[in-house]
């Protein structure tokens, strides 16, 4: 894991500008630091070492100079040598930028054509790690891997995006690239976007190819294959690792795949219903838990969070604080949700989409349809993939990076999902298919538990409306962290 951070359009004169942004995002990587500098940007890079620890290879490339942050986990087969970034130079320069559609993993990538001096922005497809950007005028612009670094610059004043702001308190959620800070806006997920122009361009979507010919028990054995080998080839081999854990069947079956030594790690809320610990506590054999009877670090998940997204993440932050003091590497379930169906109540196709996603029941006032014009099972499927997914993968680096930890989502590996995609859709409803998949690992109280979700007591208000004193919450201390100018 890395942080990226570059102000373009500088002729490379902005190395203090760019130091101050590493600065605020050290948590991001301490293990080695640069600052280079180009004809048309000024690009820093801080990393966290998790493969290739003892290697600090030179950049040695004529053409290319590439930027991780992240993992690809398929480096390796494309017969170049080197460390990542250096394979992803030497692939740019046979194949072009349009290569990394061939690529499977989670990253943000800063790409620099040093002969050209053009500059690419590329991130993973599912939205996993981020990467932001704001313009300043019509030559300058700046780039990081989190808002905070953004916010150093002295030319960036704080103004509330009341579009943004809109969409939290309906939905608890963003349905654009834009961010409650005014003129910040994320490049797009699954996407490569040409800084010298601003022009974006997609290289792969989130679509259903159906081949409704599949046998139900062929996608059974084709699905455990496809999982089993996401988790393995995620599996790191230099640091330690383990996994989060809950009474859901996604972090279950990653469990039962590990060596039943693997630390897990979950949070319990005190005399609450949906307290996890007791089916935890009977499938892990080595766990540690973070128990909450009233919200703890609040301030500092919001000041990690940057830009407000899901639900309560205080409790995430407490978890992956605890993860740090024993592991570099954190495994976690994200992505199985959307791609096996988990969200059933969302797919009762008797009941108006609209009112589903609506977290608060306060009214928007601009048209949903805009974002969601025609209602079908396979589209709420889709909607769900791209825009709550990113939310709650966002929620995950965000807590996890806070504390120099690497969340991996093996549930999204590339090849499992494009499998998925092509199976027919009532395969994939209510996890039946995952179930069916796994259900000879996985202990009877798992199998048996009700599907609960993540989520803590609602200690921000009082009333049944959960979402919006979240939302409340949320925003005010969001207003007060952010808005010191």
């Amino acid at each position: 894991m890395c942080g990226i951070a570059l102000v373009f359009g500088d002729s490379g004169k902005s190395s203090h500008i760019v130091n101050n942004m590493l600065d605020a995002m050290s948590h991001r990587g301490n293990d080695s630091m640069c600052i280079e500098s180009f004809d048309t940007c000024t690009v820093g890079h801080r990393r966290m070492a998790v493969t290739d620890i003892a290697n600090d290879y030179p950049y040695l490339n004529p053409t290319w100079r590439v930027y991780l942050n992240g993992e690809i986990y398929n480096y390796k087969d494309f017969g170049f040598k080197g460390n990542e970034s250096q394979v992803l130079e030497q692939c740019f320069e046979k194949y072009g930028i349009d290569f990394v559609s061939k690529l499977n993993g989670m990253f943000a990538i800063v790409a620099i054509n040093k002969q050209t001096n053009d500059v690419y922005l590329i991130r993973d497809r599912y939205g996993i790690k981020p990467l932001y950007y704001y313009i300043l005028d019509d030559q300058s612009i700046i780039v990081s891997s989190e808002i905070k670094a953004i916010l150093t610059h002295p030319n960036y004043n704080f103004s509330i995006n009341e579009y943004a702001k809109h969409q939290w308190f309906v939905f608890n959620n963003n349905f654009s690239n834009e961010t409650l800070f005014s003129g910040i806006n994320q490049i797009d997920k699954s996407s490569i976007f040409y800084l010298n122009k601003q022009e974006s361009k997609k290289y792969w979507k989130w679509e259903y190819n159906t081949d409704n010919t599949i046998p139900f028990a062929v996608a059974v054995q084709k699905v455990r294959n496809l999982v089993c080998k996401a988790i393995k080839k995620m599996t790191p081999q230099e640091v330690n690792y383990g996994t989060c854990i809950s009474s859901g069947i996604d972090s279950n079956i990653i469990y039962s795949q590990l060596p039943t030594t693997t630390p897990t790690f979950t949070a319990g809320f005190h005399d609450y219903k949906n307290d996890e610990r007791s089916i935890v506590e009977e499938v892990s054999n080595n766990c540690y838990e973070v128990v909450y009877n009233s919200p703890r670090n609040f301030h500092e998940s919001i000041l990690a969070l940057e830009d407000l997204k899901a639900g309560a993440s205080f409790s995430n932050y407490g978890l992956f604080e605890m993860a740090s003091k024993f592991v570099k590497v954190i495994f976690d379930g994200t992505g199985a949700d959307e791609l096996f169906g988990g969200y059933k109540w969302r797919y009762d196709m008797s009941k108006d989409y609209y009112s589903l996603v609506n977290r608060t029941g306060l009214k928007y006032d601009g048209d949903f349809n805009n974002f969601y014009p025609n209602d079908t099972l396979e589209n709420r499927l889709k909607f769900d993939a791209n825009n709550f997914m990113p939310a709650v993968l966002m929620v995950g680096d965000k807590m996890s990076m806070a504390h120099t930890v690497e969340m991996r989502v093996p549930f999204l590996d590339n090849d499992l999902v494009d499998y998925v995609l092509t199976l027919p859709i009532e395969f994939l409803q209510g996890k039946k298919l995952l179930r069916a998949a796994f259900e000879k690992d996985l202990p009877t109280s798992v199998l048996s538990a009700p599907k609960l979700g993540f989520s803590s007591p609602d200690y921000f208000g009082i009333g049944d409306n959960k979402a919006l004193n979240w939302a409340n919450a949320a925003f005010n201390e969001w207003l007060e962290t952010f808005n010191t100018k």
